[in-house]
């Protein structure tokens, strides 16, 4: 709410407080929003390395990587409609 001033003033920094604190207790959103906000320089000193880092831990923490590997095991079986839910639903999940 605070990164794009829903409802309240916009504040990068506050936003990125709350981030930090919901990446600490293990978010991979925040780690999300944590590396864009790197890679851009909002509200941070544009880090590229750390942004890369944090999608990094993204990619490895959220349920797709799960999704991943059950769209790819339908897939392999011939269940294509499965796997093609799975990989929709990843997709919804960004």
């Amino acid at each position: 709410m605070y990164l794009k001033g829903i409802g309240v003033n916009r504040d990068a920094k506050l936003a990125c407080k709350y981030f930090i604190i919901a990446a600490n207790a293990g978010q991979p959103k925040a780690f999300y929003q944590l590396a864009k906000m790197f890679h851009a320089g909002v509200g941070l000193k544009k880090n590229v390395a750390m942004a890369t880092s944090l999608y990094k831990l993204v990619a490895e923490r959220g349920p797709w990587g799960s999704l991943s590997r059950w769209a790819l095991e339908a897939y392999l079986k011939g269940d294509i409609g499965k796997a093609l839910f799975l990989y929709l639903r990843m997709a919804e999940l960004g």
